[in-house]
């Protein structure tokens, strides 16, 4: 018959095993694309946007576009199902573009009253739109 030191060997043996196993890393399942050729969005807007953002929980794409001298335009995509939730016109423009991590706010750059003299970054309501705050960051935005 075992001594209990040797069963308390054995019992912490197999409960490291079993602690082992259940830290081991997984397979991942079956590789099956979630691309479907087949599923394609076509979403007229007004302007195509060059730099891109995407919300921290994957549902919003904002898009930025600007005009040298000119208006820029917020662009903001459902990620889902590809439909245009909203175009906003900034007369200063849209420059780079990023959401905060808890995605209820988005910043972006753009020029002051005459382009390229200054930078700023706005500070925008994600669910809102509309600007909360500009912060002067410097002479330019280049």
């Amino acid at each position: 018959m075992p001594t209990a030191a040797v069963l308390l060997r054995v019992s912490a043996v197999l409960a490291a095993l079993a602690l082992a196993a259940a830290l081991a890393p997984t397979p991942p399942a079956a590789a099956t694309p979630d691309y479907d050729p087949n599923r394609q969005f076509f979403t007229r807007l007004t302007s195509d946007p060059q730099r891109l953002a995407l919300s921290a929980d994957g549902t919003r794409l904002y898009g930025s576009s600007y005009l040298h001298d000119g208006p820029g335009i917020l662009t903001v995509i459902d990620a889902t199902s590809g439909e245009l939730v909203a175009e906003k016109t900034f007369a200063e423009g849209v420059g780079d573009i990023e959401v905060s991590p808890d995605g209820r706010r988005l910043y972006f750059t753009h020029g002051g009253p005459v382009f390229l003299d200054e930078c700023f970054i706005s500070e925008v309501d994600t669910s809102t739109l509309r600007v909360i705050r500009d912060l002067k960051v410097g002479a330019s935005c280049q």
